[in-house]
Parts: C-alpha cells; structure tokens; sequence
C-alpha cells in the first residue's frame, strides 16, 4: 500500500512544531499536523507511534536530542488507510536516519508487509526479556482498560512487547483499535482516539493486573511464544468468534490447555498414518473479574460452547469445528473430515467418495471440492437416530462457526424476491463494489439450482418466482464465504422460511430460529392500510427468540419491502433513491428512524417490534424489483431493477460481526 509522508521539525525554544516536507496537499497536511500535535509533543528520539483513528491511521518515529526541550529534532510520520497501515507495520518499519529525515516526505512510499524488521521483532517478541511485560500489557488489555501508562522499557522491549499484544490480540479475535507510544515523555489528556491506547514512560508507576487475568495472559504468552500458529488453532477449535461479547470469548480462552501439552493432530492426516490422541480437559485459571455483561445477567452466550471432554479418543478435525448443525440443532465438534459423500443425481442419494490413503494436504484438496460431511450429531442422541442422514458441504464447517439469516414474513410478504434479489447483488459485485467484501459459494451446486430456479428468471427474464414451499425440513437456500482483504472467511448462509410455516410454527421447519443469528423481517406494504397490525410470522418468531433454550443476541433487520409501492411517499421515496454509499452508521440510523416513524404513522408498531424485542436492529426500505405491476403473477412487463437491496444485507452482515471494525460496530445500536 502507498502511505503520505510528513517530516515535521522541532521549534526549539517555542514548543512549535513545523511541516518541513509533506506529500500531501496544504489542506490535507495542516489537517494532520493539527490531529498529531498532541502526539508529536510527548514523543522522544528512538520512540515509535502509531495512532488508529478509524479509517485513517498514522505511524510516527522521532529521532534527535534528548536533552532538548521537546526531547526530539525530527518526526517523521507515515499516513494512510488503516486496513493498509497496520500497527504491525508501524513496529516493522526500518530505523530513522537522521541524516535523511529533513528530505524525506516530498513523495508518497510504499509500505511493505512484512516490514523490513518482521523477523527481528517477531523473534524478540518471543523472548525470555520482553515476557513478562508482554504478560502485564496483554492483561491489562483483557481486562478492558483503554488508556495505560506503562513503566519504560529499552526502546525495543516496548516495541517487542507491542508487537506481541497486536499478534495475541489478533489471534484472540480482539478487535478494539490498538494506538501506542513506545517511548512517551508524559501522559497525554483525554483524546478522541477510539479502542486502546498505551504509552510507556519513565517513571510511570506499575499497576498489577487483575490476578484472572493474569493467569489469562500468562497462558496466551505462553502459547504465543512456544506456537503462534498452533494458538490459532487451539482458539478456533474452541470456537472463539468476534461475534460474541467479550466475557464470552475469554470464558472460552480459560478452556486453552498449557502450552506443554501435546497438540492436535493435522486434520487431514489419514487415520491409518498417524495414531489419535485423547484431549485432556485443562482445569482452567481462577476466572477473571469481567465487568458487567449481558451473559452475567442471564443471558449467556452458550450456543456453541465446545462441550467438555470425557477422556475418550475424537477424530482429526479442522480447527474451529464447533459448529450447530442446522437440521438437527446438534452440537457436532467431530467432523469425521475423512469420510466424504458426494451427490449422485442418477442414483438421487449421497455415496461416500473414494480417497486415496496417505495423500497431503495438497494432494487431497482436489477431493474436498464439492464434497460433503455427513453430520455425527444424530447419533449421539437417541430420540434424533429416526431421522434420515444429513450431509453438509465441506466448506460450511471448515472455516469456523457459520452465521445463519433467516428471512421472516407471511407469504406473499416478498422474501424469496429480496434473497433473490440479494444473491444477484452478491453475484453481481455490487457487494465487493460498495462495502469491499468479497465472497465465493459454499456448495456450488445449491448456488448454481438458486440462481438457475429463482434469481436468473427474476432478473434476466423478468419472471414472478415462486414462493418457498412449505416443507418438513429447512435446508439453507444458499450460503457464501464472505471475507474483506485478507480477513478469514466468514461462512454466512441464508435460510428462506415458508409464510405458512412461520405462521403455524410447523415443527421441523423452524428449527432454524433457535440457532439463527440474524433476522430479516419482510413487511409486505399492503397490509399497511391505517388499522392496527399483527403478523402472525413475526409474533411467532420473536416468540421463540425470546424463549430458546439458547439466548445468544440476534439481531434484525426490518425491510418494507415492495417499496416501490410506496415510491410517492415520503419519507421512502428519499430513501429508495439514494445511492450505496460504503458502510456508514448514521446513515443506517436515520433511515431506520424514517421507517419506524412511517410504521409509527400508519400504526403498524407491531411491525416495529423486533427492534425493540432483539439486540441490535436496523429498518429499511427495498424493492426487490424495482416497479410494480406483475402480469396476472408471471411477469414483470416493465423490467425488474431492484433498488436498496443491499443496505439491509451489509447492515445484517455489520451486526453479526461478519463486517468488522469501528463503524461496523456502531451499526443497530
């Protein structure tokens, strides 16, 4: 990525600082002089900075005299998008050269990653020296302070120990923003920055940490030193999600066995190659104080808890298989990923795949595509053997817990037109174009039969397509590998309940709403008609969210759909016409206050209700296709273009935790 450089000089004598060179425009550069000042002050020479604003990010270093006033001559400051300026970057950059430094900052740089000092610091942060202030930093962190002051250190033990928190955090799915002064000459006043910010200072006094959270970092350092790689997967094995809140993942990293242990072995190793072992259950540290969470007051994050081992032999599995198996809602931690099925169409039934034995994990990827697993989780419960085998594609559980979207509404409401709508959306790059996300299919086949049977006749032929037939078990519709950058894959799949099945809680065909982590609730605007409302598919369903045995936060997303309809009202007809705009809060926040003031006005409250019933929602409106007037219900004369379908998906996608980040957080709250 190119970063902007801007050197800045020290006015000795008057505690001024000067822009001597910049690659930025006059505007630009006056504007982050005016950002970093605060910063720039308190820095001293050897120091490094690095500052997250949001979007925007800053890596500073500072060379010169100690003993001057300002303690420095020089800074030089490196500023760009975050999701290319990273705080590893800033602590890999090489060393400033004085001698360089009044020069430097007339044109824009490339910032290489790994840094040239990657292997350095990788290697010190793991060190003996730099332990036990990574150990005090990490539990500090855990334990949810935002702004410390740590006891200086020689210049590179802080950055070493840096280093480490931005690895262990990232490994450990802590997303909070990270800023830092490696070499502070004093403690700054409140600021604007958000997430955690630490400086090191001489004679900054040392706190002890939380004794619980102590034990945590001790056991994360640990790991971080002994195998970086191998905590990452012990972490995923235990299901550790950025969806859940935070007393909820660090109950989950108390479950870590001690470093010293034997590890997992190799997921796809044969069975006939290398022996299993048995998994030990770790008595687990002295629990952490956490402050006060929705899991403390009962309302627990335990959906997929990995369940506590009996001492018994389980088989090689991928990291991060803890996963709800949505036809029979059971917890399955042993996908047996050596036996694969296949789909025969001519015999119309799964037949395991044939797979050489003894082949690497190149050599067997080829085998994976396109197969499925078969779910182990009936077999352990004698009242679920009755029901017939059910399979899954590999890529639903080999990247971790998948987030499962529900649409909810009575028939006719327009659900299967808005997935179809959103699939095309996906497909189309209107996605990757507005948000960056990209995304490939988890079952080729499923996805090939939905745009062939609903989303190539909607949108290239112009067709009414059909509504999702009542059935005895509900299969996902279609589901995606979402990802941003190189961000770890999300599984995200999309399951369309019938109307009528929704209205009579038919058994089995909403079994999805118990594991379901995210809503979206269609309203259909001819029922709109000034009189008080009830939907029989909403009430239901909110009925079983606040009653599931399991109550993990689910959040929602309301859309009139068929706005269209109400394409001469306002406030929708502002709202249907406004332009995608990249993933911005308040503008979700707005346009949810309209609809629920229009909702307000024709008094359908009882529309409204899942946004005040779950933990974060938002409300939109969408066309599906773009203009009404569906010929004798087969065709659309006048074309289909929808309209604002994507708004409600990456606000459903922000919500659950699949789009992450600052502004993502701040979504339907």
């Amino acid at each position: 990525m190119m970063a902007d450089q801007i050197t800045f000089r020290a006015q000795q004598g008057s505690a001024a600082i000067a822009t001597i060179a910049t690659s930025l425009s006059q505007a630009e550069a006056r504007a982050w002089h005016q950002r970093l000042d605060p910063f720039l002050q308190v820095g001293r020479p050897s120091g490094r900075g690095y500052l997250d604003f949001g979007a925007r990010a800053a890596a500073i270093g500072w060379s010169g005299d100690a003993t001057l006033p300002l303690a420095w001559t020089y800074a030089h400051a490196l500023v760009g998008e975050r999701i290319g300026l990273t705080a590893s970057q800033a602590l890999e950059l090489a060393e400033l050269d004085p001698a360089d430094l009044p020069g430097q900052g007339v044109m824009p740089v490339e910032v290489s990653d790994p840094g040239p000092g990657h292997d350095a610091i990788a290697a010190l942060a793991r060190s003996a020296d730099v332990r036990p202030v990574l150990i005090s930093l990490l539990a500090h962190v855990l334990g949810g302070e935002r702004r410390m002051a740590m006891p200086a250190q020689e210049p590179s033990l802080s950055e070493a120990a840096l280093w480490g928190l931005v690895d262990i955090m990232g490994i450990i799915k802590e997303t909070q923003p990270l800023s830092f002064v490696s070499y502070s000459s004093r403690s700054l006043g409140p600021d604007a920055l958000p997430g955690t910010f630490v400086s090191f200072q001489p004679g900054a006094r040392s706190v002890l940490p939380d004794s619980g959270f102590l034990k945590l970092a001790t056991l994360l350092v640990d790991w971080f030193a002994e195998n970086s790689d191998q905590l990452r997967q012990e972490v995923a094995w235990r299901g550790v999600d950025v969806t859940e809140d935070r007393s909820a993942r660090i109950k989950r990293l108390l479950t870590l066995p001690p470093a010293t242990q034997p590890k997992v072995t190799d997921w796809w190793t044969p069975r006939a190659t290398k022996p299993l072992r048995a998994r030990e259950t770790p008595r687990a540290p002295e629990p952490p104080r956490v402050p006060e969470t929705a899991a403390e007051r009962g309302v627990a994050n335990k959906k997929y808890d990995a369940p506590a081992d009996s001492g018994t032999r389980i088989a090689p599995r991928q990291p991060g298989q803890v996963v709800v198996c949505p036809i029979c809602l059971g917890d399955i931690t042993d996908w047996n990923m050596e036996s694969l099925w296949e789909w025969d169409p001519a015999e119309t039934r799964y037949t395991e795949r044939e797979i050489p034995a003894g082949l690497s994990e190149l050599q067997r990827a080829p085998y994976l595509r396109g197969a499925y697993v078969r779910c182990t989780a009936q077999h352990k419960n004698s009242g679920q053997q009755s029901r017939a085998p059910h399979y899954l594609p590999t890529n639903y559980v080999r990247f971790g817990r998948p987030v499962v979207l529900g649409f909810i509404g009575l028939s006719m409401a327009g659900k299967s037109h808005l997935l179809s709508a959103m699939v095309a959306g996906i497909v189309g790059g209107e996605l990757r174009k507005s948000y960056e996300v990209s995304h490939s299919p988890v079952d080729e086949a499923r996805h090939q039969a939905l745009l062939d049977n609903y989303v190539n006749p909607l949108l290239r032929q112009d067709k009414v397509v059909p509504g999702t037939r009542e059935t005895e078990v509900v299969e996902f519709a279609d589901a995606f590998l979402v990802y941003r950058q190189a961000e770890q894959p999300r599984p995200v799949a999309f399951f369309d309940i019938a109307g009528g099945d929704l209205a009579n809680l038919k058994a089995r065909a909403t079994d999805v709403l118990y594991m379901a982590d995210g809503l979206f609730f269609v309203i259909d605007p001819d029922r709109l008609d000034n009189r008080w409302v009830e939907d029989k598919a909403f009430s239901n369903v909110l009925s079983i969210v606040g009653e599931r045995p399991r109550p993990d936060p689910v959040s929602a997303a309301i859309v009139l759909a068929k706005a269209d309809k109400l394409r001469f009202e306002e406030p929708v007809v502002r709202w249907l016409r406004a332009d995608p705009e990249p993933l911005n809060a308040t503008a979700f926040l707005r346009e949810s206050a309209d609809v629920y003031a229009y909702l307000a006005a024709r008094k359908a409250l009882a529309l409204a209700e899942p946004y005040v019933k779950c933990a974060k929602a938002t409300l939109h409106v969408a066309s599906a296709t773009g203009g009404n007037g569906e010929e004798k219900n087969t065709f659309y004369p006048r074309g289909v273009r929808p309209q604002r379908v994507m708004p409600p998906l990456a606000a459903m996608l922000a919500m659950t935790g699949v789009l992450t980040g600052p502004e993502a957080e701040k979504v339907g709250i």
